[in-house]
């Protein structure tokens, strides 16, 4: 059963993803965007909610955010940015990438999480 996911970056860009029918156990789906992806140095990652789960999408697949999963994230030499996800079934993820440096005017101020998907997944992952 395909879902959609937004584009973090451009809302305007959305994406369906296959989901199992056995990952679902019968949650209701609805027809409109229920999560958010982004690539990361050519690596599509995503995050969604099955119930009242959070799935997380890398390589092809889902995988469930469980008490085993993990993630880091770090900035490397104030250019870089790191993201390591560690999770059950030998989920392993260390992505290096780089940004676009947050927008500032008069009227209007990005923070760091408005532009780094890595940064924004760690701390929803991460917050209580």
């Amino acid at each position: 059963m395909p879902i959609l996911l937004r584009n973090y970056l451009c809302a305007s860009e959305v994406l369906s993803f296959e989901v199992d029918a056995q990952l679902l156990c019968d949650v209701f789906i609805p027809a409109r965007t229920i999560g958010l992806y982004c690539r990361l140095a050519k690596q599509l990652l995503g995050l969604t909610v099955f119930g009242s789960d959070f799935y997380f999408w890398w390589d092809d697949a889902w995988h469930a955010v469980s008490s085993e999963f993990s993630i880091c994230h770090h900035i490397e030499n104030n250019q870089f940015r790191r993201l390591v996800v560690i999770g059950q079934n030998d989920l392993q993820v260390d992505i290096r990438y780089t940004v676009q440096q947050p927008v500032s005017t008069p009227f209007y101020s990005e923070d760091e999480e408005d532009v780094d998907f890595g940064l924004w997944l760690k701390n929803v992952l991460t917050s209580e």
